[in-house]
């Protein structure tokens, strides 16, 4: 990512990360660009997931 270390206070990524072409290297690049004490919140769904049932039916 185009960011200098320790840039951020908080990541947040969500129904993303499991779209890159490398996970590992997202998560590595994630915990470069956050300040120390910084959060990342991340989350992943699936089809067996509410989210895809509410979002696909509703």
């Amino acid at each position: 990512m185009p960011f200098d270390d320790n840039s951020f206070d908080a990541v947040y990524s969500f129904g993303v990360i499991h779209h890159t072409p490398n996970i590992q290297k997202t998560i590595e690049e994630t915990y470069r660009i956050l300040k120390p004490g910084g959060q990342a919140i991340i989350s992943v769904y699936n089809r067996n997931s509410a989210h895809y049932y509410f979002c696909s039916y509703g």
